[in-house]
């Protein structure tokens, strides 16, 4: 059974392999995955987690496949609340019958209401329309509430709600107190905004916010099943953009955030791509940028703040830049020709990949404050996305592994062909953008340290079963059918 690497120590060319055909498990092509293949995407993987190192490292300087953050209850819910959508009318008509709930319990389901754990789906029907008197939120909410006095509708720009009685003005001129109102002559109704719904829409909006930790990834299985589960799309394996997948795990700059049930990590509950430039090749950029994509399922705008903060302040000690920037912009050059946009003449339709480069809220980039104007008018082409490799680990640009020729019209490989070489120390074959040639000999760069120190180089020993494998030193190495969820 596949189990996904925790460390980038333990990913070689048997994991790489292991992981396309768990990707891709009951496809015809599974047993045709080439060794070359395997070569180009672990050199990759390779290239990003070199790139990635200042954002994957843990506590303890290892570098991680993966990591995960987990935002606190109460703020999901209370930015769930803030939002507005049928989670506050949810909460709201909670609080008018007097149940009461926290956080956690909320997400269970689950509320005291006449001294009993009750389904919160359930309990919110039991609403009379009633609200209890409270003077904050009358004042507060009075445009959506009804005001009765005496059983007749009044309007609330003549009256002032206190905490212990209601003051009446004179309808000419409201500086003047006509009559202090009693509160138990006051009835106050609001307009039953759960009317139109049921016990399962309840329950999915609840449910919804359940899914606390968010797994932040580079690893190649993840983002093939990047579109199972409640997330399915153009990206998922064979469809019209599978090749998507890919093409991300390639680039440097790529990574993928999803949630998932705990007893299945490929089914994604939620999902959202994150793109991170602020280094390149492992240098520090001078324009250096990050951008969280549309959000899928799940992903709620929790996780991606949470995220949000989370890369704001390991970039601010990486780059040394304090305050950031965020811009809805769409500039000219946003994605490399070789994947396709939702946005009208800046892609090629036909292209493999897919990437939605919506904007809004959580979605904007963001930048160095100042740089809007580099930002918008930039020659750069801000996302540069690597290109999908045929069977035979061949740039291409097929739009999945199931297909020969891809005849649609538009700019190919924007790549040049991987070529192998012959290692004199490794004596095998190892791909020429990793080795180096001195004196018309080909050597591979990780065997350079060694020679160049005058030692012998010796292959890594295998492990020992059951051991934990440390990091190794990490040498310079030199997504027509869009998404369904947006329509």
């Amino acid at each position: 059974m596949f189990t996904v690497a925790r460390y980038t120590s333990e990913v070689d060319e048997k994991y790489i392999l292991s992981a396309l055909k768990h990707g891709y498990e009951g496809r015809s092509y599974t047993d045709k995955f080439s060794p070359k293949l395997i070569k180009v995407l672990l050199s990759d993987y390779k290239k990003k987690v070199h790139n990635l190192k200042w954002l994957l490292q843990d506590d303890t300087g290892r570098t991680r496949n993966y990591f995960e953050v987990t935002p606190e209850p109460k703020k999901i819910l209370d930015d769930a609340k803030n939002g507005g959508g049928l989670t506050r009318e949810i909460c709201r008509a909670l609080d008018a019958l007097g149940a009461t709930y926290t956080p956690e319990t909320f997400m269970a389901n689950r509320c005291t209401f006449k001294k009993q754990s009750q389904k919160i789906s359930r309990v919110v029907f039991n609403t009379d329309d009633n609200v209890k008197y409270n003077h904050l939120n009358i004042n507060k909410e009075g445009s959506s509430l009804i005001i009765l006095i005496d059983d007749t509708k009044v309007s609330k720009a003549r009256y002032k709600f206190l905490e212990g009685m209601v003051l009446q003005y004179r309808e000419d001129d409201c500086k003047f107190i006509l009559d202090m109102i009693s509160l138990d002559r006051v009835t106050i109704q609001r307009p039953n905004e759960l009317s139109s719904y049921n016990h399962e829409d309840i329950e999915k909006v609840i449910n919804n916010l359940k899914s606390d930790k968010l797994v932040v990834s580079i690893d190649l299985a993840d983002m093939i099943t990047c579109s199972t589960g409640s997330c399915r799309s153009c990206l998922s394996v064979d469809n019209i953009h599978s090749a998507g997948a890919i093409q991300s795990f390639r680039s440097e700059f790529s990574l993928i955030t999803f949630t998932h049930p705990l007893e299945d990590r490929f089914f994604k509950n939620g999902r959202s791509w994150l793109n991170v430039r602020a280094t390149e090749r492992g240098f520090v950029r001078k324009f250096p940028f990050w951008k969280i994509q549309k959000a899928y399922g799940a992903v709620n705008k929790t996780h991606q703040k949470l995220l949000h903060n989370h890369l704001e302040e390991l970039i601010t000690e990486l780059t040394g830049v304090k305050k950031w920037a965020s811009d809805d912009s769409q500039v000219n050059y946003l994605v490399s020709t070789n994947v396709t946009t939702s946005y009208i003449g800046r892609n090629q339709t036909s292209a493999p990949g897919y990437i939605d480069l919506a904007t809004g809220d959580q979605r904007n980039w963001r930048f160095p404050e100042g740089m809007k104007e580099y930002f918008r008018y930039s020659t750069e082409c801000l996302l540069p996305y690597k290109d999908m490799l045929s069977l035979e680990g061949e740039e291409s640009n097929l739009t999945s592994f199931h297909q020969r020729i891809n005849s649609n019209s538009y700019l190919g490989a924007t790549d040049a062909n991987n070529y192998m070489v012959f290692c004199k120390v490794l004596g095998e074959e190892v791909l020429e953008q990793d080795a180096t040639q001195i004196g018309g000999v080909w050597y591979a760069n990780v065997v350079l340290p060694q020679l160049i120190t005058g030692g012998t180089y010796e292959k890594p020993k295998e492990l020992i079963d059951g051991q934990e494998p440390a990091d190794e030193p990490q040498i310079d190495y030199n997504d027509v059918e869009l998404d369904e969820d947006a329509f």
